[in-house]
């Protein structure tokens, strides 16, 4: 019983984790770049840019799945 509570708590931590990356990239992406610049500064970072996009595409998906599910 106690790993399934520490699972939850880890999964927990890990999907808050998600949401401020991609909220930060995309603040970088809206704020503080030129249109096609966001791949460079993935690459100057040192962040892969599938793993950005899918970060970004996961919570796009949940925001809409959960906007839907609430109308």
């Amino acid at each position: 019983m106690h790993i399934n509570i520490d699972v939850r708590s880890y999964q927990n931590i890990a999907g808050q984790s998600i949401f401020e990356i991609d909220r930060r990239l995309k603040h970088v992406k809206e704020n503080d770049l030129a249109h096609g610049e966001f791949g460079k500064w993935l690459e100057n970072i040192g962040l892969d840019r599938s793993f950005a996009t899918r970060t970004m595409k996961i919570v796009n998906e949940l925001n809409s799945n959960y906007a839907t599910g609430h109308n």
